[in-house]
């Protein structure tokens, strides 16, 4: 099962004792990230129903595809590409055959 940050509230203490462990370190957005190396790491949550966790595989929904401002619960309105920051980042990865951390979030079915 791996380590369990934040037992009982996920959202707030999880991130947090992340952070301060150097696990993962944004407090808010679900993707670390550095656009000119790819993605460190991504929680896998599915915030957005559109992501899936079959144990060995996993299936991101990527970002992108919403107006600025939608809540990232929100339907998409548009397709995403490759110039979304999220997407151009795990493109690097792919490209370079660099792994990410994925973190499996308490929602993650």
């Amino acid at each position: 099962a791996g380590t369990v940050f934040g037992a009982g509230d996920f959202q707030r203490k999880g991130r947090f004792e992340m952070a301060e462990n150097g696990f993962f370190r944004p407090h808010v957005q679900p993707e670390w990230l550095d656009p000119l190396l790819g993605c460190y790491s991504l929680i896998l949550n599915n915030d957005n129903g559109l992501s899936s966790d079959e144990g060995d595989k996993i299936m991101y929904a990527g970002g992108g595809g919403r107006q600025r401002g939608q809540n990232r619960s929100a339907p998409q309105t548009f397709d995403q590409s490759w110039s979304n920051l999220t997407n151009a980042a795990l493109l690097l990865n792919e490209k370079a055959g660099r792994p990410v951390r994925v973190i499996r979030g308490p929602t993650l079915a």
